[in-house]
């Protein structure tokens, strides 16, 4: 079964400007970003490196702030910026998140730059409208 036209142009987006290789190399010639942890972002992750998780949000904390939990039930935080539409995401929607670590005095956190849901036939009740454009 093949995506709607408009769900398609969403993953090409989403995969333009969420990309996490190398980015003053054409893509094909270095490795992609790896998915990673939460466990391995808490114990090993530096501040301002860029991460992919997959997993789901689970709780609003306050503000722009939620709880992230990845495929091994691990939690983080993670922040979504108020001036991004993100009404296409549900609670304990299987995503995948494109993130930069941010560690505070409280521990580290996860500023989403992307986010896409594993099954793109979620965003057909959005028009198609969907994975953020990374405005770094």
């Amino acid at each position: 079964k093949s995506l709607p036209l408009g769900m398609c142009i969403i993953n090409i987006i989403f995969n333009m400007f969420c990309y996490t290789g190398d980015r003053s190399m054409p893509r094909g010639f270095v490795e992609d970003q790896t998915l990673s942890t939460i466990k391995a972002i808490l114990e090993n992750g530096k501040d301002d490196e860029q991460v992919r998780v997959k997993g789901k949000l689970t709780k609003y904390l306050g503000d722009e702030n939620f709880e992230f939990q990845d495929n091994e039930n691990n939690t983080i935080v993670v922040e979504l910026d108020s001036d991004r539409n993100w009404s296409y995401l549900e609670k304990d929607m299987p995503i995948e998140i494109v993130a930069k670590i941010d560690e505070k005095k409280s521990g580290k956190i996860l500023e989403v730059q992307c986010a896409r849901p594993e099954n793109m036939e979620a965003l057909k009740n959005f028009g198609g409208n969907g994975p953020c454009i990374n405005r770094e």
